[in-house]
């Protein structure tokens, strides 16, 4: 469905124009998508805003007039982008909303091409590209992004509408639950040093591959400065043989 995406980013294009006096510099009709690039950053309001006007003059389903006009003719229109050639031009025109200089495709009228839906919009350096599709591929589209939305909001209990608050609500959550786990493994840490400082104080080597060789070896790997650990300068004064601290390899 070429021809409803081609007239859809000359619609789009000029309900930006339009509200925003914001330019198209670049459009794209993809085989699932399509986008335009408009200059500077556009946020979601403006997007809303043009989606829903677009949808305004579909729906009203104005007659699209497509014809080749005189240079005295195209002097009296206000095109959005002047033709680079010269000649007879081919203008379309959805009267009251726009006219553009196009040889392409377009449908009789604009109630032809149902629905405009915008999916993304993406920031590309000094300008904003907005996906969006048309037609029976903006139905589908929806439905899938529905379907979604339903699965989420059932494996939330929650509603749809109270979906954002439960994914806060589990974010949170693991947040605190990863500070409650450093907190425990600091905890045991310390727990884990302070039975190696009482056996070396008590003169109790552990034995080479045993279970508190294996805790001391922990311990190093997760100390951030070994060499500065109350701990360890404990433990290596306190062991029996100075030249072997219980925290040598």
């Amino acid at each position: 469905r070429t021809r409803p995406a081609l007239f859809l980013s000359v619609s789009l294009s000029a309900a930006f124009e339009e509200l925003y006096g914001r330019r198209t510099v670049a459009f794209h009709l993809g085989a699932q998508s399509s986008t335009i690039d408009l200059g500077g950053e556009v946020d979601e309001g403006e997007i809303l805003a043009a989606e829903s006007r677009s949808n305004e003059v579909i729906w009203e389903d104005r007659p699209v007039l497509a014809r080749f006009v005189t240079a005295q003719e195209l002097a009296t229109l206000s095109l959005r982008k002047p033709p680079t050639v010269d000649g007879p031009i081919r203008v379309v025109s959805v009267e009251g909303f726009d006219h553009s200089a196009c040889g392409g495709t377009h449908p009789r009228s604009t109630g032809t091409v149902g629905l405009l839906h915008v999916r993304r919009r993406e920031r590309r350096g000094n300008e904003t590209r907005i996906e969006f599709v048309c037609g029976g591929r903006a139905l589908r589209d929806l439905r899938v992004r529905g379907a979604l939305l339903q699965r989420l909001s059932n494996s939330f209990t929650a509603g749809i509408d109270d979906l954002e608050g439960a994914i806060a609500r589990m974010r949170d959550n693991e947040e605190a639950g990863r500070k409650r786990l450093a907190q425990l493994t600091e905890r045991l840490l310390v727990h884990e040093a302070a039975a190696l400082a009482s056996e070396a104080g008590a003169g109790r080597v552990p034995p080479a591959g045993g279970a508190s060789r294996r805790t001391t070896c922990r311990l190093r790997s997760r100390c951030s400065a070994p060499s500065s650990c109350p701990v360890t300068t404990s433990a290596r004064s306190s062991s029996p043989n100075p030249s072997r601290s219980l925290m040598s390899p």
